[in-house]
């Protein structure tokens, strides 16, 4: 495998070179950088972030493929019609991110901040999301296939239209979902996770 490559250069430097001459980012490490970036219809493969602050930035229709994303922020960025492929975002900020309408495959996401973030439309495949904190996020018409999820906080995050059969939301924390009624069928929740979704069907638990 070739060895990541530290880059000296500016993340937009790298970027208009590549548009320059067509071709992809492959095996460069940054540390450190901070600056907000633009990219569309790109390949990062096998990038090393580390450290790196590119809040506000925008990144559509990009193919991270094998990317390392730790102790970064990245909050509010658009990465919409994104892709992620064996990708790990670790210990990062995504606050308010845009991720409508993107695809991530055997992706992971741990110990991360995504509070507000929008995955409308996202497509997810032997995904892991572990210890991160998604209140008040948009799931919503998202189709799992293979998702994990580990004690996570899904406080008020909206997932109408996602169906949840087969899910695992026992560790996790669903206070205030919003959810419709049928997608609800086959999840696998906790006994005080399903007094708190028969609070959705207007069912009254008397003590």
């Amino acid at each position: 495998m070739e060895q990541e490559k530290q880059i000296q250069e500016s993340l937009q430097e790298i970027i208009h070179q590549a548009n320059d001459e067509q071709e992809d980012i492959k095996h460069c490490a940054w540390t450190d950088k901070k600056e907000t970036i633009f990219a569309q219809k790109l390949e990062f493969f096998h990038c090393d972030w580390q450290n790196c602050k590119c809040t506000d930035s925008t990144l559509t229709d990009v193919n991270f493929h094998q990317n390392v994303f730790q102790n970064c922020d990245f909050s509010n960025t658009d990465f919409s019609g994104s892709t992620f492929v064996k990708t790990k975002f670790i210990n990062c900020k995504l606050v308010g991110c845009n991720f409508t309408n993107c695809s991530f495959y055997q992706t992971q996401i741990e110990n991360s901040h995504c509070a507000y973030a929008n995955f409308y439309s996202s497509y997810q495949k032997e995904v892991t999301w572990k210890e991160t904190n998604l209140t008040n996020s948009v799931i919503s018409e998202t189709k799992f296939h293979q998702v994990k999820w580990q004690n996570c906080n899904l406080q008020k995050a909206q997932l109408f239209q996602t169906t949840l059969q087969g899910i695992d939301f026992t560790t996790c924390d669903l206070a205030g979902i919003i959810v419709s009624i049928p997608d609800l069928k086959g999840v696998k929740v906790n006994e005080w996770q399903a007094i708190e979704l028969a609070k959705l069907m207007g069912i009254i638990i008397e003590p």
